[in-house]
């Protein structure tokens, strides 16, 4: 193809990839309200290598471990064909069209971004199989452009990251995504890592990975999202969601998030908005502040929805190991958390915040801790989940089993709000009093068909202990409460109706 020769198409119009090189050379002077090019660091046309600003980023495929370009125009694939390729390539076209192979360089990816955004028309965007887009820097503390417009991200084993070994402070700290008021990203079969923001004095950084503003929405599907962190030197500025921070709408199915660190709240996800996660892993992701929480999910307002997924082995310096729900509501069905670990309250799950509401159905909370250490602050403990005063949860069919509360109260369930139980076994836990559950004294508790046994307290209340007065525990004649040491029920609220020795 010759420069005054332009490739055809059957119509008689020039090839995409000639409409594309024309874009790049006059379109980012006409963009309006769009970052332009060059401020992401990206070479347009007529500029020689030499003369151009530095790349902010580059690109190596993994399954070759160097350095890759295709500078190969448009949509052209790997196999220089320049038009779409049959068979498995054809797996990213959706109601987008036509989906644009992005080559293994991430200047092409942030111009067709770009694009997007300036043409207001949406595009899917496949990126380059088992490809890694190493990005270097970020305007306005991201790494690719604010998302806009209606953008799918379809990758086959690909990874965006920001490069590894740079500073953790000014233009080389920053996330990898956000999306705008009015934006829509949906990122599938992508790893997302290593992505940094960082709180500065009295001025909060969230959302390591993905930021996604009010009016924003965000789906991840069968992702990673991964050592990704908010970093922080003060718990009195937020430094939240290690990997998503999200005020808009987020949903999350067939994914993984692991090993990312929010220095305040929200390991993984910090969320203010709508949040959905379905058949997903959160595992190893801490939040560190002891006025915080969520070493998984921080949901804090707006509502949090969470089905057939796993927590194990997340931190929380506060409430919350796995999940802490602290305004707004949730719902929890058909969810494991194991091994998490809170250093006050909730190893499972915490909820708190007057008039919060939240329902666990057929969950399971096995072996989870709360450190507790010394009962050093009012209401620690709880060492399968922590339910704050005001607060009311409802739990159908779940099993509470191995928890321990450490040092405080409340093995299985530390309650100073209203606790309503449901066909739930609650065995094996350990704490100082009520191993089983606590009930405090602004506590009520309600529970129906539901089995406490085999419970060991260090004081008192093997299966209960209440706090409260008697009439604030009630048990169905088949709720059994039996085989507890060194006791069934005890403390001020005691003899409870239908609890024996």
């Amino acid at each position: 193809m010759s420069s005054t020769s332009p490739r055809k198409t059957p119509a008689g119009r020039p090839g995409r990839a000639l409409r594309r090189r024309t874009w790049l050379a006059t379109g980012a002077a006409g963009l309006t309200g769009v970052v332009g090019l060059a401020a992401f660091g990206v070479a347009t046309a007529g500029t020689s290598d030499a003369t151009a600003a530095p790349r902010v980023a580059a690109a190596r495929a993994s399954d070759e471990g160097g350095y890759a370009r295709d500078d190969r125009g448009g949509q052209q694939g790997h196999d220089g064909k320049g038009e779409e390729r049959k068979g498995e390539d054809r797996k990213g076209e959706d109601a987008l069209g036509r989906a644009q192979e992005i080559p293994c360089d991430p200047n092409r990816l942030i111009a067709a971004i770009v694009r997007a955004n300036a043409e207001h028309s949406g595009a899917t965007l496949k990126l380059a199989k088992e490809c890694r887009y190493s990005l270097l820097t970020g305007p306005n503390a991201t790494g690719l452009p604010t998302i806009t417009s209606e953008i799918n991200i379809i990758g086959e084993r690909s990874t965006i990251e920001r490069a590894y070994n740079l500073p953790n402070a000014g233009a080389t700290a920053f996330r990898l995504f956000r999306v705008g008021n009015g934006g829509s990203l949906r990122l599938y079969d992508v790893t997302l890592r290593n992505g940094l923001t960082a709180a500065v004095g009295v001025t909060p950084a969230s959302g390591g990975a993905i930021l996604v503003d009010a009016g924003g929405r965000l789906l991840v599907e069968k992702s990673t999202l991964t050592g990704n962190n908010v970093i922080g030197t003060t718990t009195t500025t937020p430094a939240t969601g290690g990997a998503i921070e999200n005020a808009g709408s987020t949903v999350v199915k067939h994914s993984a998030f692991t090993v990312n660190n929010a220095f305040t709240g929200g390991g993984a996800i910090h969320n203010t908005g709508r949040l959905v996660v379905e058949d997903s892993l959160f595992e190893a992701n801490k939040a560190g502040s002891p006025t915080d929480g969520g070493g998984g999910i921080d949901s804090v307002s707006g509502s949090v929805t969470i089905v057939k997924s796993k927590f194990v082995g997340n931190a929380a310096g506060g409430l919350g190991g796995g999940l802490n729900v602290a305004g707004g509501s949730a719902d929890v069905a058909e969810t494991e958390f194991k091994l998490n670990i809170a250093t006050i309250s909730g190893g499972g799950v915490a909820v708190t915040g007057t008039g919060t509401q939240a329902q666990l159905r057929k969950v399971e909370l096995v072996e989870n801790t709360a450190v507790a250490p010394a009962l050093t602050q009012p209401g620690a403990g709880g060492g399968g989940v922590f339910v704050g005063a005001g607060s009311a949860v409802t739990v159908h069919e779940a099993k509470v089993v191995a928890n321990s509360a450490g040092q405080g109260n409340g093995g299985g369930f530390l309650n100073l709000g209203s606790l309503v139980l449901f066909d739930t076994t609650i065995a094996r836990n350990q704490a100082v009093n009520g191993a089983g559950i606590y009930n405090a004294a602004s506590g009520t508790v309600t529970a129906t068909r539901t089995t406490i046994t085999d419970n060991q307290a260090i004081v008192a209340g093997g299966g209960i202990f209440n706090a409260a007065a008697a009439t604030a525990v009630t048990l169905d004649p088949t709720t059994k409460v039996f085989h507890n040491s060194p006791d069934n029920c005890a403390g001020p609220g005691t003899p409870i109706v239908n609890c024996f020795g």
